[in-house]
């Protein structure tokens, strides 16, 4: 079936919110699966997928899972170095 990209993408965004609501729940494990599921078609628009990855970040953040936060936030930067909001997490994480 030829699904636009768009339709890729607001489905990216939709699950990316239903992540962050999880999170928001404290359902860590739910959150994370979800991400999963946004992040999974690499054809989605770069920005969305940075998107998804910086708050995958902060959930792990909020698991305790501080490595695996640095990890992320540093993906992000490898693929777009102008990131402000994840350069800011990197160093606020890396203290």
């Amino acid at each position: 079936s030829d699904v636009c990209s768009s339709d890729l993408d607001s489905t990216a965004i939709l699950l990316t919110f239903r992540a962050i609501a999880f999170r928001e729940l404290k359902q860590y494990e739910l959150s994370i699966e979800t991400f999963k599921l946004a992040l999974a078609k690499r054809s989605r628009e770069g920005e969305i997928l940075n998107f998804a990855k910086f708050e995958r970040a902060l959930t792990y953040e909020a698991m305790g899972k501080k490595a695996l936060a640095i990890k992320e936030l540093q993906k992000i930067l490898a693929s777009n170095y102008e990131d402000k909001a994840a350069q800011e997490k990197l160093a606020e994480l890396q203290k």
